[in-house]
């Protein structure tokens, strides 16, 4: 890495910020083997200096009081400390007992954020144990996450894509909110083209600080975004405004296209969304009109039933416009530049399945082999039905008991299994049900290596915390306590790394670039597909897939609508009158990260749900006191949020908050029949004061 040493004896070292997946550039301060200070990187080129509220508390975070130091065990209902090789010892032990009793897939693993809690490697080698052990159990954060929007690129364009917000002329933000969730460098991308003059046009149904400044502020129902891409769709092609030389020469199924969006006109879609259909014909020509536009959105419009369609849609949007390979358009997102030269998994040691949920959901392992081959989100089941299909279960860097939809299941489920062990920094809602806890390194005590907004190498800072280990580490020292040492030898991360890598070596990387930073992930945007085509089947964009039509899903993009709403469940919507939407994100936290550090805690000492003053009105409840918010699924006591941030009518509820239980609103049956993401967004609910006494 950078450094500089200065004579009061401090280290200023560059490295790449862990606290999300964007991964601004740090200045971090390195004093007496401790991390004092952290200031932000000038020289990385996408956070350029800036930092979030998180990164200016990554010392609390690190020497935080409640820090897990040691290997722990329940006994009795009682935390007792324990060493490294007792606890290798009895978790190899229990899995390989559970498979000679029950079979392989008895036991599982629930891997979480790579960009926070290891390095790829180390993710990976989690998938490699288990291919030699034999289980397709395996769950992971993506099954909650990028895993959709990907699928459905790779389905539309045979690739994947970024916008490239700040040379754009034209901003949609769907259905996020950049200040919360990408508050440094995709901020300051997006403030860069409203700058030099670009419109910038919102979509969501909360008024954003983006919403409070934009040329178009677009407030649909939640979950009838589908619906309205669709029938901007229906405008560009009825109103002759797409690019009719990318349509003519670089898609496929126009016809079929045009035939299908016949009826999701304007009119149709102010019904269904409660956008006026004025408001609609404005948005889709400003996109059209302009010399180039980009779509920024993240996971809400996955957590839908038709989420996979929704992002088809917002992708089919782009290429109708032909702002694909385009400068200020969507640029091609080099996802993997800098790749492993060896294969860290070993499928071929599977029989059977490679992966939980793979003929359910079978486009994973079309598309998306390299990360995941398919999912389960409501893998409770598997512990609480008859028979009993997993027993052992091993969580690394992910808290499933606040995160997963069905709270009260996940729970159940958790404390049921025969043998449950977690690995994380600290006690999280997750490991309070475990038999064996494990203390887990922060990024700025191991090595890592992250390809999310760049490629990065972050070297070890600091000594690690206590007895703390790396996921790496973890994973192959437990794989050789199962007598697997022929397929895990390395004995430390950068061993692991320099295997993998070969030729490469961390310190020949770190010699040609001190500062970690490998390359960009974006692509110059120089329209590449006019000579090499796009790499699916027909060799263009797919706007209708024969592929889909194959594995029996819809080869155009649909709407059928969140499973309860006011036009075709009135009934429901009679007894539940609010829209809910849970999941909106809050810039102190990584989903249920950090929560525990004082400092971003005196910030926003609890969770609040937002409700529009005449709502509030409506139903009895105030600004600052708890109520009652009922779905169709569960209940929870939530403090209210009286604001005029959000259209009247609905409800909206933060991610990622311990308590309440917010997640025992939502369930894990209605869900995405092409990637299986829960429906988190689009419900109904209704609301009353908590009664004093």
């Amino acid at each position: 890495m950078s450094v500089e040493s200065n004579a009061a004896g401090q280290e200023w070292i560059t490295a790449p910020c862990f606290m999300c997946t964007n991964q601004c550039g740090l200045r971090v301060c390195v004093e007496e083997g401790k991390v004092t200070q952290i200031k932000g990187w000038s020289g990385h080129p996408r956070s350029k200096g800036g930092l979030c509220v998180k990164a200016r508390h990554i010392p609390e975070y690190i020497y935080h009081k409640d820090r897990l130091k040691y290997p722990m065990k329940k006994n009795r209902g009682k935390w007792e400390r324990i060493t490294w090789d007792e606890a290798l010892t009895t978790i190899a032990g229990k899995w390989l007992e559970a498979k000679q009793t029950y079979g392989p897939a008895s036991c599982g693993v629930i891997i979480g954020e790579p960009a926070c809690l290891t390095m790829e490697t180390g993710w990976f080698l989690g998938w490699r144990l288990c291919d030699v052990f034999g289980t397709p159990t395996r769950l992971e954060a993506l099954d909650l996450c990028g895993s959709s929007t990907w699928l459905a690129q790779l389905a539309t364009y045979g690739m994947l894509v970024e916008p490239d917000l700040q040379n754009s002329d034209c901003v949609v933000i769907w259905a996020t909110n950049p200040h919360a969730s990408d508050p440094v460098g995709g901020v300051m991308q997006i403030q860069a083209a409203q700058k030099k003059g670009a419109k910038i046009i919102v979509i969501d149904p909360r008024r954003t600080p983006f919403a409070k400044r934009a040329d178009l502020h677009i407030r649909p129902w939640p979950g009838t975004d589908g619906f309205l891409a669709l029938a901007m769709i229906n405008i560009l092609i009825g109103e002759k405004i797409y690019n009719e030389e990318f349509v003519r020469n670089h898609t496929n199924g126009f016809e079929q296209l045009a035939e299908h969006v016949k009826s999701f006109t304007p009119q149709a879609a102010e019904r269904v969304t409660g956008v006026p259909a004025e408001d609609i014909r404005n948005l889709t020509r400003i996109f059209a009109g302009s010399a180039s536009a980009c779509i920024r959105t993240y996971f809400r419009l996955g957590w839908m039933p038709d989420g996979f369609q929704n992002y088809r849609s917002l992708a089919i949007l782009s290429a109708l416009t032909g702002n694909i390979d385009l400068t200020g358009g969507e640029r091609l997102f080099g996802f993997a530049k800098f790749t492993a030269t060896k294969s860290v998994r070993m499928p071929e040691m599977l029989e059977g399945p490679k992966w939980l949920g793979a003929e359910k959901y079978p486009l994973y392992s079309r598309l998306l082999s390299a990360f995941k081959d398919g999912q389960m989100i409501n893998w409770g089941d598997l512990v609480l039905n008859e028979p009993k299909q997993l027993r052992n279960l091993i969580v690394v860097g992910t808290n499933p008991a606040v995160t997963w939809p069905n709270t009260p299941k996940l729970r159940k489920a958790l404390a049921n299994l025969d043998f449950l062990v977690s690995m994380d920094v600290g006690i999280t809602p997750t490991n309070e049900n475990a038999d064996i806890i494990l203390p887990a390194t922060t990024a700025f005590e191991r090595l890592n290596f992250s390809t999310y907004h760049g490629e990065f190498i972050g070297r070890k800072l600091i000594p690690a915390y206590g007895e703390a280990k790396s996921e790496g580490e973890f994973w192959c020292e437990l794989a050789r306590k199962m007598g697997y040492e022929e397929h895990f030898p390395w004995k430390s991360d950068e061993e692991t790394f320099n295997h993998f890598f070969e030729p490469h070596t961390l310190q020949g990387l770190l010699a040609v670039n001190p500062d970690g930073y490998l390359n960009d992930n974006l692509l110059p945007g120089e329209q590449r597909y006019r000579t090499e085509g796009f790499p699916t089947a027909s060799g263009k964009v797919e706007l209708y897939s024969e592929m889909l039509k194959q594995m029996g899903y819809d080869p155009l993009p649909t709407y059928t609508g969140p499973t309860v709403n006011p036009i075709s469940t009135p009934e429901v919507f009679k007894a539940y009158p609010l829209h809910l939407n849970t999941g909106h994100r809050e810039v102190e936290w990584w989903h249920s990260m950090f929560r525990h550090v004082e400092g971003l805690r005196r910030r926003v000492p609890h969770p609040t749900a937002e409700i529009h003053p005449e709502t509030a009105a409506r139903y009895g409840v105030r600004d600052g006191e708890p109520m009652v918010v009922e779905s169709t699924i569960g209940t929870v006591e939530i403090v209210a949020r009286v604001t005029e941030d959000i259209i009247q009518g609905m409800v909206s509820i933060p991610h990622g908050w311990w308590e309440p239980h917010y997640n025992a609103l939502t369930d894990d049956v209605h869900l995405d029949k092409v990637t299986g993401f829960p429906e988190y967004t689009g419900l109904l609910c209704r609301v009353r004061p908590v009664k004093a006494g």
